[in-house]
């Protein structure tokens, strides 16, 4: 996703990808986990699957990016082939001005957005995904895609997921997962850096996302997510992804030609 934003606030939110952006113009400030960070032009943003994130301009200049969400499958071809190397990435590296780095990934996002060069858009790709991995992957033995959740936590993510298109009562997936309101409450928080309620926005986006991709009309999309009407959906689009859904089904259509 390419993006310029000045007044756009994200909401706290995760991704189940690693996000990776290159900042081209003026400055993000974003909290990620208890840091505040700030990214400003040229730099690389580096964030790990499942960590809560926010995003603002620093100025009233706002601020443009080149933004990649990356499978976590992506890095596992690579992977194989760096005996060190036993689980998914855990990057500890957030902000970098790494000149290097910065140019594998303008030359990246040149190549993926250039149709008609596939073999460009191979090679450079396995560049850049292994740049990342030699000069930020710290840790080859440490994952941080879901490693060590509570299985209670996990069994409550399972019953909103299953059930995410209608209206959730916090008492009924406690029950589920056989603990009390409160502690369910307190131990999803902790464990995950988001409220129940805010995971379960995040989630229906999520799905909202992928049926627009699609093509499914907008109308659509919000009633079978669990949204009260369009305008609703609307405003969470926004809040957590910074896109309308007519931004999202454009990207639909350049992607399928």
């Amino acid at each position: 996703m390419r993006a310029t934003y000045k007044k756009q606030r994200f909401a706290a939110h995760s991704h189940d990808t690693y996000v990776v952006g290159l900042i081209t113009a003026g400055a993000l400030r974003f909290r990620c986990g208890r840091q505040l960070l700030t990214a400003p032009v040229g730099t690389l943003c580096i964030i790990n699957p499942g960590e809560v994130q926010t995003g603002e301009a620093v100025s009233v200049e706002g601020w443009s990016y080149w933004t990649a969400y990356l499978p976590a499958k992506s890095f596992q071809p690579l992977l194989e082939e760096m005996p060190t190397a036993r689980d998914l990435p855990f990057f500890s590296t957030r902000v970098t001005d790494d000149i290097t780095a910065r140019t594998a990934a303008e030359n990246f996002f040149r190549a993926v957005t250039a149709t008609s060069l596939p073999l460009a858009q191979s090679e450079l790709s396995i560049s850049f995904l292994t740049l990342l991995l030699e000069r930020f992957h710290k840790n080859p033995s440490v994952s941080n895609c879901g490693v060590g959740e509570v299985p209670l936590i996990a069994v409550a993510k399972e019953y909103m997921a299953a059930h995410f298109s209608r209206s959730i009562g916090l008492a009924e997936v406690a029950a589920v997962a056989g603990v009390t309101s409160f502690h369910l409450t307190r131990l999803f928080k902790a464990n995950t850096g988001l409220a129940m309620h805010a995971w379960l926005v995040q989630y229906r986006i999520e799905r909202a996302r992928e049926m627009l991709l699609r093509g499914v009309p907008p109308a659509s999309v919000a009633a079978d997510c669990g949204f009260s009407d369009q305008a609703h959906m609307a405003r969470w689009l926004r809040r957590i992804t910074g896109m309308t859904a007519k931004d999202v089904q454009s990207m639909s259509r350049t992607l399928n030609q």
